[in-house]
């Protein structure tokens, strides 16, 4: 089984730049614009995990790229076992 090791790091910090470059504390500020029903999957996420927003994103684009290398890896779709032993195979389009 793969896992994802989600690391947070928090919010924007003072090392920020503006210009997207990474600062001394390693992170690289981005601006985006969300689709309303983006931005309140992200908002229930939060509130539901406990992750800040920034870290719900961070981890968001990790899980992201693992399904992106499973997919690419198993013809486009990524199979999925459940605790039950159910499976359900999901391909995102």
């Amino acid at each position: 089984m793969t896992e994802v090791a989600a690391a947070g790091h928090g919010g924007a910090t003072s090392t920020d730049r503006p210009d997207g470059s990474v600062g001394s504390g390693g992170l690289v500020r981005v601006t985006v614009n969300l689709l309303p029903v983006s931005a309140a999957a992200l908002d229930q996420l939060s509130e539901t995990t406990g992750y800040s927003r920034t870290d719900v994103i961070n981890r968001a684009l990790q899980v992201y790229q693992l399904w992106q290398q499973i997919a690419d890896r198993d013809g486009g779709t990524v199979v999925v076992q459940h605790r039950d032993g159910e499976t359900e195979r999901i391909r995102l389009a």
